[in-house]
């Protein structure tokens, strides 16, 4: 019998959330099948963790391991390197799990090359036999010419196109995909557990703060506005007499917002920073509360059952609350200090209640997300 070879598209180490959804999916191939080769294709080559592919017993290609140096000097010579990129095509891959949370939407500002080099990548892979699938991600609107170039790229060669919210649904169904083509199943991290850790227990009882930088550069909001508004949230939860920290849920551009808010608190509080995605899940897990601008931040802290708040550049955020019963979890960037205050102190208030309310919530998502893979094998074993 021929070992089905599955190769992880879409993820990454630099994003807390992308890596979380590179170790889910290994996590249910793993409880799967056992046999199942796993290829992993990170979306930002050489940036990757220190020994995460012997961890996590999966397989990355020479060229994306080493290939830094070389690619570089190709370049200068204008040689072709899509050899050393994410966009080669392996010739003996059953499937492709793409784990992309959000990556074609008019808010995405592609150059041509990079779409060339995407369309030949799945051209490619189609042309080997290869089935590609799309788990859940946030997807949409089409309106602009390269977000209609990114679907119709997505509509012509994907098998599989899971949605993970009926907006993002409706977004690729008015494009024109065949309906039978595009299911829609929620986030598929809310499965996967978070790690112990000493910062775990450093976070019980305290509040976790997550900021984001595409807070600036996705939002019409000036710089200034989105860190006055985390300031105030800060300032809000000081006089309410919390314990807070701050979880850095990205990299470097993520952690200098993180320095930057603590320092204009006199570096009073614990930043939180360089944990991997299971130890930063875990560490929302123990928190109290959550105030998060990191998707898989709320998502975290949602399918744990902590309660959460968080602000928005995507309609994802909207949608994901819902999926937990919750229609007001969206921070608006121009309330007012009292009225933020007020809103802040009502929530953590009724925290135990909420807590109960979200462990009946988090039962129905962990059933579609099981639900959701055990079609997804169906595909994979036709």
């Amino acid at each position: 019998m021929k070992k089905v070879t599955i190769q992880i598209d879409g993820t990454n180490t630099l994003n807390k959330g992308a890596e979380l959804m590179l170790h889910s999916v290994v996590e249910q191939i793993r409880k799967k099948n056992e046999s199942y080769q796993i290829i992993y294709n990170s979306n930002v080559p050489f940036t990757d963790s220190v020994g995460l592919p012997k961890k996590l017993n999966i397989q990355k290609r020479a060229a994306m391991k080493y290939g830094k140096v070389p690619r570089a000097l190709l370049g200068r010579m204008n040689i072709n390197t899509t050899y050393f990129s994410n966009f080669y095509a392996l010739k003996d891959i059953d499937i492709v799990l793409d784990a992309g949370g959000f990556q074609f939407s008019d808010q995405w500002k592609y150059s041509t090359r990079k779409m060339d080099l995407w369309k030949g990548y799945y051209e490619s892979l189609k042309k080997a036999g290869t089935k590609i699938i799309l788990l859940p991600q946030a997807m949409g609107p089409f309106n602009t010419k390269g977000g209609i170039d990114s679907i119709e790229m997505v509509n012509r060669y994907c098998d599989i196109i899971i949605a993970r919210e009926t907006i993002s649904k409706q977004h690729v169904l008015n494009a024109g995909v065949e309906p039978e083509r595009v299911w829609c199943y929620p986030d598929f991290t809310s499965v996967t557990k978070g790690a112990a850790s000493s910062y775990a227990d450093y976070a019980k009882g305290k509040v976790c703060v997550i900021p984001n930088k595409k807070m600036i550069t996705h939002v019409s909001e000036s710089n200034v506005s989105y860190f006055e508004f985390f300031k105030n949230i800060i300032q809000c939860l000081i006089e309410l007499g919390e314990d807070v920290f701050i979880l850095n849920h990205e990299g470097k551009g993520d952690y200098e917002i993180c320095k930057r808010l603590n320092a204009d608190f006199d570096n009073r509080f614990t930043v939180i920073s360089d944990l991997d995605a299971l130890a930063t899940k875990g560490v929302i897990g123990a928190s109290k509360f959550t105030i998060s601008s990191r998707f898989h931040g709320v998502a975290s802290s949602l399918s744990q059952n902590v309660p959460c708040l968080s602000t928005s550049w995507n309609h994802k955020y909207e949608m994901l609350f819902s999926e937990y019963g919750i229609t007001d979890g969206v921070l608006d960037l121009n309330t007012k200090y009292e009225n933020l205050k007020e809103r802040i102190r009502k929530e953590l208030a009724c925290v135990p209640e909420s807590v109960i309310k979200l462990e009946k919530f988090s039962v129905e998502q962990s059933r579609k997300v099981h639900e959701m893979w055990d079609k997804v094998w169906e595909i994979v074993e036709k």
